[in-house]
């Protein structure tokens, strides 16, 4: 997927019927989640990064 000048490799986007109610997707799911997330700020070019990890 393009996103600007250079491109992403994973990008997951909710369905529109799961934007209000994304995390009850997950309900029904018994292993643990790993939860990513990544942002750039192109102005002064730092990302940051976090991971947490869900047990259930």
């Amino acid at each position: 997927m393009l996103t600007g000048r250079r491109f992403a490799d994973f990008v997951f986007i909710p369905k529109p019927e799961y934007v209000e109610e994304y995390p009850s997707a997950f309900e029904q799911y018994t292993g643990n989640i790993l939860l990513v997330g990544i942002s750039y700020d192109k102005k002064n070019k730092e990302h940051q990064c976090v991971i947490e990890e869900l047990v259930k």
